[in-house]
């Protein structure tokens, strides 16, 4: 699961942004940061080696007795930012 998103990086549209969240961090008892990637696809995501080409920070309050995983709910909390606004599930 990831986030799509069309983007820009330094002027270059990029019409299929994959925003993945590759690391966490439990920045307390009720915390955590997700720290986002930005690959130009998914394809570009998945081939070895990549390496991405902007990132995003996103803290949010996670609950481990939640039927969603931790994934899901740092892609639920980037939604509601204005920088990922329009981004879907794929």
């Amino acid at each position: 699961m990831a986030l799509q998103l069309s983007s820009s990086f330094h002027g270059l549209q990029i019409p299929s942004g994959y925003w993945r969240a590759e690391r966490f961090i439990f920045t307390s008892k009720t915390q955590c940061r997700a720290y986002m990637e930005l690959y130009v696809s998914q394809a570009a995501a998945n081939t070895v080696p990549v390496r991405s080409i902007d990132s995003a920070v996103v803290d949010f309050d996670y609950d481990f007795n939640s039927e969603k995983s931790l994934h899901h709910q740092a892609y639920d909390a980037a939604k509601l930012l204005s920088e990922f606004a329009g981004a879907i599930d794929v």
